[in-house]
């Protein structure tokens, strides 16, 4: 099974990323970074509601969070790059990684205490509501004039 997810996970990556651009064009970046967070979000309560045994579900999951993500960090990318003022874009980038980084490595050891002391299904909605609560100061970020198309 594992083979079996990252197998679906590359799968998914790739679709993910060559759809991405396409999307953004007719969408706009910020519209397909919240898309992709609500996938991810979809993902995360489709595997916190699917029945044990449905590995078909559980695939599914996989799948959706990966094109999501995938979709989110091309978008993610070329938005920054309009909001980002021109000279400092490497040290707003590098600042940005600075803060999450701690963050992600409490978050993986946390979440493993949370499904082992609750289950599963705790920790994917806990999840679910993480990603879309993320969406919340994306509202807050402005393109600046002349920095291309964002919306």
């Amino acid at each position: 099974m594992v083979g079996c997810f990252i197998v679906v996970r590359r799968l998914a990556t790739i679709v993910g990323t060559l759809a991405a651009p396409f999307l953004a064009e007719r969408i706009g970046h910020r519209r397909l970074i919240q898309l992709g967070a609500l996938l991810g979000a979809a993902s995360a309560l489709l595997a916190a509601f699917a029945p044990a045994g449905a590995w078909s579900l559980y695939i599914a999951a996989v799948f959706l969070g990966s094109v999501g993500r995938s979709a989110e960090g091309v978008s993610a990318t070329a938005f920054a790059l309009r909001i980002y003022p021109r000279g400092r874009r490497v040290g707003y980038s590098t600042l940005a990684m600075a803060v999450l980084t701690p963050i992600a490595m409490v978050a993986a050891p946390a979440g493993g205490w949370i499904m082992d002391r609750w289950g599963h299904a705790l920790l994917f909605y806990f999840t679910a509501g993480a990603m879309a609560l993320s969406l919340l100061p994306l509202q807050l970020c402005t393109p600046r004039k002349g920095a291309g198309r964002s919306e």
